[in-house]
C-alpha cells in the first residue's frame, strides 16, 4: 500500500474537529474552532478554501442531507445550525442541547444529535424542528453509527450502547467496553463493529448481541476517529498525531503515517473517505487538512 500527499490546505484560525462530503458536489467540508464552515475541492486543483457559513462557537459535528440540501452543524454551546450550501446561508439556529453537540447523523427526513449533556435528540428536517429529546446516560454521549432498525451509542461513561432506532429504547448496554470514553463507532457490511476512544485502544465486536472479538493497543493516545475506506481496510486517527491504516478481518496495521511522513503535526482530529475515489482527507489540531491518494 503507498500513500501520496495532494495538497495541504490551509486557511483555518482554530483546530479543524469535523468533515462531511457533499456527495453531488465536487467540494467536501469542514469545520472547527473558529466557527467556519469551509468548502474545498475534492482534486486539490486548488490551494483556497470558500467560506460557507460563520458561527459563534466552536464546531465539533457535521452531516449533509442531500435530499434536503442542509448542512447541520453542532457547536460547543448545545446549538444546531441549519446551513443552505446552495445560498450559502444559515437558514435557523436551534438551541437544543445543555453541552456539546458532539454527533450528528441524518436518515431520511430525521436528525439525530448526541451531547455531553447525556441526551439523544431528534429533529425534523423539514420544519427543521425537535420531535423529542431522550436521556441515556448521567455522562456525556460522545458519537453515534445507525445501522438498519438499531443506533450504537459510544459514552463518556465508558459504554457502548445499542438502542431502538424508533423508539430510542436501551436494547444492549455493554458498561465496560472501553477503560475510558467511547468516541467513535463505525460497522462495515461484515456487520463487524470497530470503536476506538480515550484508552487508545482499538476494538472489534459481534453486534448480535454485542461481543468482543478482538482488541489490541492501536495508539499512544486517543484514537479520534475510525473511518471505512474500500473493502478490506479502515482508518484511525488519533492524538498521538499520526493515522494508520489496517486490514478489518485481521487487525493488521498496513501503515502509519506522521510529521516524519509529510502529515500532521499535532492531534488527527478526523478523517473522511471521498466515496468513488482513492482519496481520504484528514484534519488535525495544527489547523489544516491533507489530502491523501491511497494505492495498492
Amino acid at each position: 500500500m503507498e500513500i501520496f500527499k495532494i495538497i495541504q490546505y490551509t486557511g483555518h484560525r482554530s483546530a479543524i474537529y469535523t468533515m462531511v462530503d457533499i456527495p453531488d458536489k465536487n467540494y467536501f467540508v469542514s469545520a472547527g474552532g473558529d466557527g467556519w464552515i469551509v468548502a474545498w475541492k475534492k482534486d486539490g486543483s486548488e490551494p483556497d478554501g470558500q467560506l460557507l457559513a460563520k458561527t459563534e462557537g466552536k464546531i465539533f459535528c457535521l452531516a449533509y442531507s442531500n435530499s434536503h440540501r442542509i448542512l447541520l452543524a453542532g457547536d460547543m454551546d448545545g446549538h444546531l445550525y441549519f446551513i443552505d450550501i446552495d445560498n450559502n446561508t444559515t437558514l435557523k439556529r436551534l438551541v437544543i442541547h445543555k453541552g456539546s453537540i458532539f454527533d450528528i447523523i441524518i436518515e431520511g427526513d430525521t436528525a439525530l444529535t448526541c451531547s455531553a449533556d447525556g441526551y439523544i435528540c431528534r429533529i425534523d428536517m423539514k420544519t427543521m424542528m425537535p420531535q423529542v429529546s431522550v436521556q441515556i446516560s448521567l455522562r456525556g454521549l460522545r458519537c453515534l453509527f445507525l445501522h438498519k432498525n438499531h443506533l450504537f451509542v459510544g459514552g463518556s461513561d465508558n459504554s457502548i450502547k445499542k438502542l431502538d432506532l424508533q423508539t430510542l429504547e436501551c436494547i444492549e448496554n455493554i458498561t465496560d467496553a472501553h477503560q475510558n470514553s467511547v468516541f467513535t463507532l463505525c460497522i462495515d457490511e461484515e456487520e463487524k463493529l470497530y470503536s476506538g476512544g480515550r484508552d487508545a485502544i482499538l476494538k472489534q465486536w459481534n453486534i448480535n448481541p454485542i461481543t468482543e472479538t478482538k482488541s489490541l493497543p492501536g495508539h499512544w493516545f486517543t484514537i479520534n476517529k475510525i473511518v471505512l475506506f474500500k473493502q478490506k481496510y479502515f482508518l484511525t486517527a488519533s492524538r498521538d498525531k499520526t493515522f494508520r491504516i489496517w486490514e478489518k478481518e485481521s487487525l493488521l496495521l498496513q501503515k502509519s503515517v506522521d510529521f516524519a511522513k509529510d502529515g500532521h503535526i499535532n492531534s488527527v482530529n478526523s478523517a473522511l473517505f471521498l466515496k468513488d475515489s482513492d482519496l481520504i482527507a484528514t484534519c488535525s489540531d495544527d489547523r489544516s487538512i491533507i489530502l491523501w491518494k491511497i494505492s495498492e
